[in-house]
């Protein structure tokens, strides 16, 4: 079974017993363990001093991971099974460039310009149904 289905046996204990003589399986148990929330977010530990913000904190992690189990349910429609920590690796370098230079008259000028995305990172857009293109080319002088 952990051969056969090994994305899925990642996430499960699996135990087999009576395959000591091969003939016939006594038993199998699993248990599941999911990634912690806390693994899954990147978060550390915070110690609060009040009760409101401990439910503040638990109530933003926990909406935190709706949305994240949302995006890679989007992803794994489209056979993007890649985990979070991949996903946000491959779309780190999609960026916004802004050059500042200065005019003759000594006033500045601010260019601002996004990167283009590649393949890989078309993809995950695609698959979340964004686009690709969040701001527009902008010039800004004073």
């Amino acid at each position: 079974i952990k051969e056969k289905y090994s994305k899925v046996a990642s996430q499960f204990n699996i135990n087999v017993t009576g395959v000591e003589k091969k003939e016939k399986v006594e038993s199998i148990t699993w248990t599941h363990h999911p990634e912690k929330l806390s693994k899954a977010l990147g978060l550390r530990p915070i110690y609060h001093q009040t009760t409101g913000w401990i439910s503040e904190h638990i109530f933003i992690s926990v909406l935190a991971y709706h949305i994240l189990h949302t995006i890679c349910y989007q992803l794994m429609k489209h056979s993007i099974n890649d985990n979070w920590q991949t996903i946000t690796s491959k779309l780190s370098t999609h960026c916004r460039i802004t050059n500042s230079l200065q005019r003759k008259d000594d006033t500045p000028i601010h260019i601002g310009k996004s990167t283009h995305a590649n393949p890989l990172q078309l993809a995950i857009y695609n698959a979340c149904n964004i686009s690709s293109t969040v701001l527009n080319q902008t010039i800004t002088s004073y």
